[in-house]
């Protein structure tokens, strides 16, 4: 593979992080608030986190600077607002919760992690 395709990759592997981190606010905030500010704040949180990225892009691959850029919003806008419905709901665990909590580890957390790891991938491979 040459370095155009590689780097063509990584974008979209950058797309599908993004659509991920917006899909998982929009579901954090569907039965919070209206859809018009649910699909404002997913917008705010798609701009910061391809700000976010560029400023990644910009630093060295193996600074500590790099991974802050990358992973802030992914903590910022899917594992916060995780740790939050998981701890301070103020409910046990019921199967409904329990399933809850396993559809987001299956269709957000894993996938999550498996973008990451292949962009991790894609990174090595253009040094």
């Amino acid at each position: 593979m040459d370095r155009a395709h590689l780097r063509q990759l990584r974008r979209v592997l950058d797309l599908a992080l993004i659509c991920l981190l917006a899909g998982a606010m929009l579901t954090a905030l569907e039965g919070l608030l209206s859809s018009v500010y649910g699909a404002l704040i997913a917008a705010a949180s798609v701009l910061i986190t391809i700000y976010c990225y560029r400023r990644a892009n910009r630093e060295a691959a193996n600074s500590v600077a790099y991974y802050l850029w990358r992973y802030t919003p992914i903590a910022l806008f899917a594992l916060v607002p995780l740790v939050v419905y998981l701890w301070w709901t103020g409910e046990g665990w019921s199967a409904a919760r329990l399933l809850t909590v396993l559809r987001l580890t299956t269709t957000f957390i894993l996938p999550l992690a498996c973008l990451l790891y292949a962009d991790r991938g894609l990174r090595r491979a253009l040094r």
